[in-house]
């Protein structure tokens, strides 16, 4: 019998191929977006969940106040910090500290290489990070100054085999022995490191940061605590005590690890997180993408009633039972769905190239991954494939043999829940068209924005080591005079940081104050860098009150510029009013403030704007990058190729490494991007199964509907009103999803723009676009069944009344 049931539902297969065709595709593409969207939703939650100890690791952050008032946060946290919380709270098992190191190159026999994510980290890292030891002695690696563990990756990138312990070599000036190598970092870390020096070598490489317990809060602090029910109850003691760190208003903050990586987006986390917002959004979007899949074949399906209702009174007739026909059925619902689940398969392999590059290889594919999140997908999609089912299934076994027979078949049956199901397809897929349409224009608004300086035509190279470190005035001096005969190069400056670079982030500072009127520091956190006299020149950085820094006076060593809010922070009424007045720096270091810049954007528009000082660095001790601006159109590889001959000649052991100062300010913006483009997707993707829904419907009116425009025909109602009249029912249908989809649209992207410091205004073109774009896309889809009916001959459609 069972066999008979398979056999029976692959003729009918066969025998309506474009309606299985139809279904197959339709499910197949939405079942598609369903697998990736849980794969990578899944694999970002999964961060950092791995370690045996997760539940019980927590990150130490810093969060400042002002007047009880919360006005700055850190992700980093003091030396101090970890060894005093430990110490003061039994709760407390133990800690775990990291300190990112930025060299200028690594350096093994004579040949230099760029240097790659390394920290200073002590043993205890290894062991609550799990870091995988693949050769050294586990209980002696990161204890003596001085040495140094690699991954596996690096081990081979430096010296082609991963048998190196003893090797030495060289990061910057110093010499460091390698004692082991640990594997790659985990896909799904907050934090990715290549080399792991000792932390006792930050005694000596770092005393800024080491020498003073609560002087630099440069930390990267992880917290083990004691098995409990109550981590909430610890959090909050620790976060409560403000006895722990010297200065007024700081409070220690933990973070569970594994919440990092998607809600916490801090100055000087360790890399760029991800985001709730989005990962839950795609979430939503790849189960409607499946219940729109599913919805549109149950439509599909009931809309063929009529046409297997003669099939069904047969069967009857001859002696089957509701219960063998509802099997019947609900197995020709799991053949269309296997095979669906088979075409989505493919064509997600198929894909993967592709999804990897849109994904910029955050996400990896691996078999582990499809493991972690298969049992969840089955559950899912079984759920899907049974109801999808039994639903046609009940529909179509109820159908009566002498209605049949009689012709007079019940054709609105299940027609208002076949409108409701194709209602609430148009009200998804216009969401999701309203959404792509905010997330475009709001990630143009801030592509657009004025962020406060000028990016065009800008590269940036490191500043050599050699320089720094040696003082080499005369070969910095001669390479300038060198690029200067360049007739493609308009500028240059040299800066300890740039706009958008991110790897060497701003000094931070809470000890800034005015001599005089405040001679108690608040706890505001200022931002500070390094630049010479040409930064704000080549940059175009405006000033508004006072004057840039200039090489011909000496004393502008001890001046600064700062920002308008910095400024208005310190407590000045106006630009103008701080021009020439002192302000401490902290530890009785006093600088003049000579000039006062319009605020502008050194991170992403995503962030605000920070109040920022400017120290002038005239003898480039404290520079990182060169920076020079490209007349307009010389920005061509033969001309970088000219620059890195130069800069070869001038220091031939350094590495030149170029990047163009816009690109890399725009990569902040990459997980934006991407969700622009996955929402376009999936846009497109829900409106293709919803126009299937929407034909399926008016095939069904066709079918059921063809004697009523006969009659109407044959009394002279023309073919254009008989289209109307069809037209009219399905209009209904799209204008209640509008009123439906587009304040829930509104509401849901007011929320995600919320989460912006600067924003686009939704104005009437939210309303106009979607309603036009469906409405066009849904009389498309039913076009040719609309002009179909109209056309027909009343004759033909009458013949057997």
């Amino acid at each position: 019998m069972l066999k008979n049931y398979f056999v029976i539902a692959w003729r009918n297969l066969l025998k309506n191929k474009v309606f299985s065709l139809i279904n197959i595709l339709g499910l197949a593409v939405g079942i598609s977006v369903f697998l990736v969207t849980m794969l990578y939703v899944f694999f970002e939650r999964s961060y950092d969940k791995q370690y045996h100890n997760a539940n019980r690791l927590f990150r130490v952050s810093i969060d400042g106040y002002e007047e009880g008032q919360l006005i700055w946060q850190d992700a980093e946290s003091y030396f101090a910090s970890g060894p005093d919380i430990r110490n003061k709270y039994p709760e407390v098992a133990d800690y775990a500290r990291i300190f990112q190191y930025y060299p200028g190159y690594v350096k093994i026999d004579n040949r230099k290489y760029e240097p790659d994510r390394i920290y200073l980290a002590e043993p205890s890292f290894l062991k609550y990070f799990e870091v995988k030891i693949i050769k050294g002695d586990t209980g002696n690696l990161l204890v003596e100054p001085n040495t140094v563990i690699l991954s596996r990756s690096t081990a081979d990138k430096y010296f082609g085999t991963t048998s190196v312990e003893g090797k030495t070599l060289y990061i910057d000036d110093r010499l460091y022995t390698i004692t082991g190598i640990f594997a790659d970092s985990p896909a799904n870390s907050h934090i990715h490191f290549d080399m792991l020096i000792s932390l006792e070598t930050g005694y000596s490489l770092r005393k800024d940061v080491f020498s003073n317990k609560y002087s630099n809060n440069s930390m990267q602090t992880y917290l083990v605590l004691h098995e409990s029910k109550d981590y909430d109850a610890v959090m909050q003691k620790i976060y409560n005590d403000t006895t722990i760190i010297p200065w007024n208003n700081e409070h220690h903050l933990l973070q569970p690890v594994s919440d990092i990586h998607l809600h916490s987006h801090k100055p000087y986390e360790a890399e760029t997180n991800g985001s709730a917002r989005v990962v839950n959004f795609l979430f939503i979007i790849g189960f409607i993408s499946a219940i729109i899949a599913w919805l549109n074949y149950i439509n599909l399906t009931t809309a063929r009633a009529l046409e297997r209702a003669r099939e069904v009174g047969i069967r009857k007739i001859s002696g089957s039972t509701t219960g063998k026909l509802i099997s019947q059925f609900v197995i020709e619902s799991l053949i269309v769905n296997l095979l669906a689940i088979l075409v989505a398969v493919t064509l997600l392999q198929l894909c993967v190239p592709f999804l990897t590059k849109l994904l910029q290889n955050r996400w990896v594919f691996t078999f582990q991954n499809l493991i972690a999140v298969l049992p969840f997908i089955l559950t899912v999609l079984a759920g899907g494939m049974m109801l999808s089912g039994l639903y046609p299934a009940f529909v179509l076994s109820r159908i009566k043999p002498a209605e049949v027979i009689k012709h007079v078949q019940k054709t609105s049956q299940g027609r208002f829940l076949r409108m409701a199901l194709t209602v609430f397809q148009f009200t998804a897929a216009t969401v999701l068209i309203a959404a792509t349409l905010v997330i475009f224009k709001q990630n143009r608004y801030m592509m657009e924005y004025d962020t406060g300086f000028t990016m065009d035509n800008i590269i940036a190279f490191p500043f050599p080591v050699s320089a720094e470190s040696d003082g080499d005035s005369i070969s910095m001096a001669s390479f300038y005079n060198e690029i200067k005969k360049y007739s493609f190069v308009a500028d240059y400056c040299a800066a300890n940081t740039l706009p958008g670079t991110g790897a060497f982030d701003l000094n931070s500072n809470t000890g800034v104050h005015r001599v005089g009127d405040d001679d108690n520091p608040g706890n505001i956190l200022y931002y500070q860098t390094y630049i010479d006299d040409r930064f704000i020149d080549l940059l175009k950085v405006r000033l508004v009150a006072g004057r840039n820094f200039s090489a011909s006076m000496s004393s502008d060593t001890k001046g600064i510029l700062i920002n308008q809010l910095a400024c208005s922070l310190l407590g000045f009424h106006s630009p103008a009013e701080a021009i020439g007045k002192i302000v401490d720096m902290g530890g009785d270091q006093y600088f003049e403030v000579i000039g006062v810049v319009k605020d502008f954007y050194y991170y992403s528009l995503k962030s605000p704007v920070y109040p920022i000082i400017l120290n002038y660095n005239p003898g480039m001790d404290q520079a990182r990058y060169i920076a020079l601006k490209i007349n307009h159109g010389d920005l061509s590889k033969d001309n970088l190729k000219v620059l890195e001959e130069a800069y070869k000649r001038f220091f031939p052991e350094e590495i030149f490494s170029s990047f163009i100062l816009q690109d890399t300010y725009y990569q902040q913006y990459n997980l934006d991007r991407l969700f622009q483009q996955a929402t376009l997707l999936f846009s497109a993707i829900a409106i293709f199964i919803a126009c299937m829904g929407l034909f399926g419907i008016s095939v069904l009116d066709l079918t059921s509907r063809t004697k009523e425009a006969g009659i109407r025909k044959s009394v002279g109602a023309t073919g254009l009103s008989i289209a109307g009249l069809f037209v009219r029912n399905n209009l209904i249908i799209i204008g209640i999803s509008l009123l439906i989809s587009l304040p829930l649209s509104l509401h849901i992207m007011q929320k995600w723009l919320d989460g912006f410091p600067v924003r686009i205004d939704v104005g009437w073109w939210f309303y106009v676009i979607p309603i036009l774009s469906v409405i066009v896309i849904a009389l498309s889809a039913i076009s040719m069944n609309m002009f179909q009916i109209a056309r027909t001959d009343p004759a033909i459609s009458l013949r057997y009344e």
